[in-house]
């Protein structure tokens, strides 16, 4: 009697320390196959289909109910994605999303690693080579292309703005086939160049004055008055072509009253009757708006008729 007391108390305490286990919620797992999942009805919760045609895992996931009976019942991606009228997006986008081989960065984006994004069949296309293609009105036409040499738009306008804007249209070769309005600045010429719908138009950044005077040693003569500021770029002479004369010039920059005059260049010219060009760097080339630019002319040789110059200029800001 004592004994059967004795295993009666063990197996009280070994009963009394048993936990319960926590309440279970099992599924009969029922997997589909299909041409179209979210036509699959009478499916119950958590089922899964395979989408034969958009290669897609979907899962039964009712809103309301126990059973999948309509296309927005099936969830795709385990429940995190939604497929309707052949496309797939995000159930609920709370941060990034990411596609490729690495994690999206932060800032409520989607990144594309080491591939290319195409939105519609025309809507919104990228690649490596041409950039970024997009198609406001999805028709066909590329309205706008945001490509690695540049931006686009047929038709259209751009706004610019910010402290530091620039537009650069430069090109070392004139357009082949440039439609009406099209410029752009050519630098080799240099110059602006537009096309008129016949023929290439040139806007000329740089003008060109020339005077023939008679030598005269020490002498001055103003050429003109500075409409704005300007620089000068180049200054050639000859005397009496084919003759042995000779005269020594300087270009120089004076006041508004044409006095106080400065050589641009610290060389003078010694014009002789081959062309003669000033040295390529000239130290002081600035002319002020309002300013006179005058020629001064030092010692002659032989004896000169005609001193013909030419003095080469650009506007300036």
């Amino acid at each position: 009697m004592k004994n059967k007391i004795l295993a009666l108390l063990t197996a009280l305490i070994i009963l009394g320390g048993v936990q319960k286990a926590p309440a279970q919620t099992y599924f009969a797992w029922v997997q589909y196959r299909s041409a179209s999942c979210q036509a699959v009805t009478g499916a119950n919760l958590q089922a899964l289909c395979w989408d034969t045609a958009l290669k897609v895992m979907f899962t039964c996931d009712p809103s309301i109910g126990s059973v999948c009976n309509a296309p927005a019942d099936w969830k795709a991606g385990g429940g995190g994605w939604v497929v309707a009228a052949g496309n797939l997006y995000p159930l609920v986008l709370t941060n990034n999303v990411g596609i490729g081989t690495s994690a999206p960065q932060a800032g409520d984006r989607l990144d594309i690693v080491g591939g290319n994004l195409h939105l519609g069949a025309n809507l919104w296309q990228c690649d490596a080579t041409n950039g970024c293609r997009i198609d406001s009105s999805n028709s066909g036409a590329t309205n706008v292309t945001i490509s690695p040499i540049g931006l686009f738009s047929t038709p259209g306008g751009y706004n610019y703005t910010g402290a530091n804007t620039f537009l650069n249209i430069t090109r070392t070769t004139d357009k082949t086939s440039p439609a009406v309005g099209d410029v752009w600045y050519n630098s080799t010429y240099p110059s602006f160049v537009y096309w008129n719908g016949s023929i290439l138009k040139r806007i000329i950044t740089e003008q060109v004055f020339s005077t023939t005077v008679t030598p005269a040693a020490s002498s001055n003569t103003l050429l003109w008055k500075a409409p704005y500021n300007s620089r000068i770029e180049t200054i050639n002479c000859i005397v009496d072509p084919g003759g042995t004369s000779s005269d020594i010039i300087n270009i120089q920059s004076c006041n508004g009253n044409g006095v106080s005059c400065v050589s641009v260049d610290t060389a003078s010219i010694t014009c002789g009757n081959t062309n003669s060009a000033d040295d390529g760097s000239l130290s002081s080339p600035t002319i002020v708006s309002g300013n006179w630019v005058n020629l001064n002319q030092g010692a002659t040789t032989g004896s000169p008729a005609k001193l013909t110059v030419t003095v080469k200029y650009s506007a300036q800001p």
